[in-house]
């Protein structure tokens, strides 16, 4: 909080050196000039009398030579009288102009100094900046949930609830932030605060009913996205770290609000492992560990990276080959099928079911689409899943899920591009299972997207 205060003054005082600053450079510059023309018309005697300088006695002498030159010419009859009376006048008359009075020089000095309204107006708005500043934020700011903020934030996550603080001091102080919040229902950040310190607490209940709350409150797909994520996250928790089906439910629906969602893409990561379905543990973890600003949940995700990369090295039995075998490949095929990276590095998939052989069709049985080099290594370059009921769909195949940085489907010219229906629910392909695939080159690949229809059955 005193960070706060020290924010909030050193913004006060530069508003108000805004306005000092330029009344004083302005008094300065106006005194400055003010001295130079002064300096021009007088001087201190060496009495410390003032005294007139020279440009005056030269303006008196050139008075009397003109004095002097009328009167020359009036006795030589140059000029009448009365023209005589006339250009004396006029030269007395220049001569007062040209030497100033004492009234003139003192109307030249105050010019140059800052007129008391013009000080009491300065004064008054450094005082006034601060005063309604202090004003407004007592009347809209909210300097109770910065320190709340800060309290639980530093407190709670920093240093963790066994920390140096009993586990039930922070459930009080959640409790007090919650009443708090009562009458404040759109305040979607508090919210959203006191969710997370639910979780931190172990509350996973309490912290699923508010995000649950919040979810229609989201305005933008992301943050619905994100809301939707943490909820599933928090169901997870409520049913023993397990993903039931309601929570994959809630997993999909966040992926279908924003696809990169890093929470739903974790859990959905995780639910693959779980079923050893490696290669989508692969593709969803390496897209959250793409999107996540978070550098120590990077780091978590790239080990079940590593870990599930392992895993199919040592499991022949799945689609995906050993990983050495899978580079001794790339580096073989390399010369023949690599391409710049200008070619597509991404497939917008269009998957739908023969009308046939939908009926009767099991709607939970999952659909594996993925795409694979037709030149190149076994290993699928990008897959993903959904369920039979989602179908008909648009599935999205890019080099964010890659399972090796070396093989992308930017890296090939032509790939084929498969959906299949397994009847057993693992990737590999086995009898009965219903299947349909395309094969895909650059100049194929478009925003309109690969049509691929699974219309056949495997013997």
């Amino acid at each position: 909080m005193t960070s706060f205060w020290l924010i909030v003054s050193a913004m006060i005082a530069v508003a108000v050196a805004m306005i000092i600053v330029p009344v004083g450079l302005w008094h300065r510059r106006n005194a400055s000039s003010t001295f130079s023309t002064s300096n021009a018309f007088s001087t201190a005697g060496a009495d410390g009398s003032s005294g007139q300088v020279d440009r005056n006695d030269l303006n008196v002498t050139i008075f009397e030579q003109n004095i002097a030159e009328l009167d020359t010419q009036l006795k030589a009859g140059a000029i009448t009288q009365q023209l005589y009376e006339n250009l004396k006048l006029e030269t007395q008359r220049n001569l007062l102009v040209d030497i100033p009075t004492a009234d003139d020089t003192s109307t030249q000095l105050k010019a140059g100094a800052t007129s008391p309204k013009t000080l009491a107006v300065t004064l008054g708005l450094s005082i006034l900046i601060p005063l309604t500043s202090l004003y407004l934020y007592s009347s809209w700011g909210s300097a109770e949930r910065v320190a709340q903020y800060n309290e639980l934030n530093n407190s709670v996550f920093a240093a963790g609830v066994e920390g140096s603080r009993d586990k039930r001091d922070f459930s009080i102080m959640a409790d007090e932030l919650e009443q708090k919040l009562q009458a404040r229902p759109d305040d979607i950040t508090g919210w959203l605060l006191l969710a997370k310190t639910r979780m931190s607490l172990q509350e996973y209940v309490r912290a699923a009913d508010i995000y649950k709350a919040l979810v229609p409150k989201a305005v933008t797909d992301k943050n619905r996205g994100m809301v939707l994520g943490l909820y599933a996250q928090a169901g997870f928790f409520i049913a023993g770290q397990q993903l039931t089906t309601d929570v994959m439910e809630v997993v999909e629906q966040a992926l279908r609000a924003d696809p990169y969602e890093v929470t739903a893409l974790g859990l959905k990561g995780v639910d693959a492992f779980a079923k050893q379905d490696y290669a989508i543990a692969i593709a969803n973890w390496q897209r959250a560990a793409d999107n996540t600003e978070n550098d120590e949940n990077r780091q978590t995700l790239l080990r079940g990276i590593a870990q599930a990369n392992q895993r199919i090295a040592g499991d022949s039995s799945q689609l995906i080959e050993d990983r050495a075998d899978a580079l001794a490949e790339t580096e073989a095929v390399s010369s023949a099928t690599a391409i710049s990276s200008t070619n597509f590095g991404s497939l917008l998939v269009n998957v739908s079911i023969d009308p046939k052989l939908a009926q009767g069709l099991n709607p939970d049985l999952w659909v594996y689409v993925f795409a694979k080099a037709i030149n190149g290594p076994r290993a699928p370059l990008a897959a993903n899943r959904y369920k039979v009921s989602d179908l008909p769909t648009q599935v999205r195949l890019d080099d964010a899920m890659a399972m090796n940085p070396s093989l992308k489907v930017s890296g090939f010219s032509q790939v084929a591009v498969v959906a299949r229906i397994s009847q057993s629910g693992q990737p590999i392909a086995g009898s009965n299972d219903l299947q349909g695939s395309t094969t895909v080159t650059r100049k194929d690949s478009s925003q309109t997207g690969v049509q691929v229809v699974i219309d056949s059955i495997l013997p």
